[in-house]
């Protein structure tokens, strides 16, 4: 009787074991395939068309068009990383640079991709890891929003932009902004 109970008791262990695996297996495959791809995630971005700043998707590749130029064929919408001195505002959205200045931050810098770039992302398939690795070096650009200059974010030229946003804070470190999280 006892060795009824503990072969029923090794039966069921062995039911958990595999169904354990199996979660792990399903739930590991799921997140390595990045899971349904709906990227809720968002970032501040800057339309270079009206010089204001707005919220939209992480995963858009940028150039994109704004929300104030619908009717428009040329993508305006650039990513701007915000980051503050002291502490950073609730929200930065449909502010110009002087008012994200007024209100704590700043824009380092503004980010967007290559038209080959874009077509890189946009296309997908494959290892999107090395896809995005080797578009940081080759295809992905920055400027100062002070200069109209777009460089390579793999550049001398976009050290010194970093180097320069390090030094606004005097002693301090910068610190970034991002937008309100969704409910």
């Amino acid at each position: 009787m006892a060795s009824d109970n503990a072969e029923k008791m090794m039966s069921a262990l062995k039911y958990l074991v595999v169904l354990v695996l199996l979660v792990v297996v399903v739930v590991g495959a799921f997140w390595r395939s990045g899971g349904d791809r709906k990227d809720t995630r968002q970032v501040y971005y800057f339309d270079e068309a009206n010089n204001c700043v707005f919220i939209d998707s992480a995963g858009l590749i940028p150039p994109i068009i704004s929300p104030t130029q619908q009717d428009s064929d040329e993508p305006a919408g650039v990513i701007a990383r915000i980051f503050s001195c002291s502490g950073c505002a609730a929200s930065y959205d449909g502010m110009t640079l002087e008012e994200v200045q007024r209100n704590g931050g700043f824009v380092a810098w503004l980010e967007k991709y290559t038209p080959e770039g874009q077509r890189m992302l946009s296309g997908g398939g494959g290892n999107y890891e090395n896809v995005e690795f080797d578009l940081s070096a080759k295809h992905k650009l920055m400027r100062s929003p002070d200069s109209p200059h777009w460089v390579p974010v793999e550049s001398p030229a976009a050290n010194m932009i970093r180097s320069a946003m390090g030094s606004r804070c005097g002693n301090g470190s910068p610190r970034s902004c991002g937008p309100p999280t969704k409910p």
